[in-house]
């Protein structure tokens, strides 16, 4: 909810995840940038701690939702 940009059927937490996960192992990965959050719009501060959880998963701090990447 936290967006100005929502886009019904977008893409799932568990895919973003499993992306970043792999992303965040290959050598030429410096940086992550997060855009369109609104803290304004967020609900229960939904989004915030979708955000937190994606950046700990690129930290190496928690793995993604889906068990079957390596």
């Amino acid at each position: 909810p936290g967006t100005g940009t929502p886009v019904s059927f977008g893409l799932t937490i568990e895919d973003v995840a499993g992306s970043l996960f792999d992303l965040a192992k290959h050598p030429a990965f410096i940086g992550l940038e997060v855009v369109e959050f609104n803290p304004y719009k967020d609900k229960d501060n939904k989004t915030i701690r979708l955000i937190w959880e994606l950046v700990s998963i690129i930290n190496g701090n928690i793995r993604p939702y889906n068990n079957n990447i390596a």
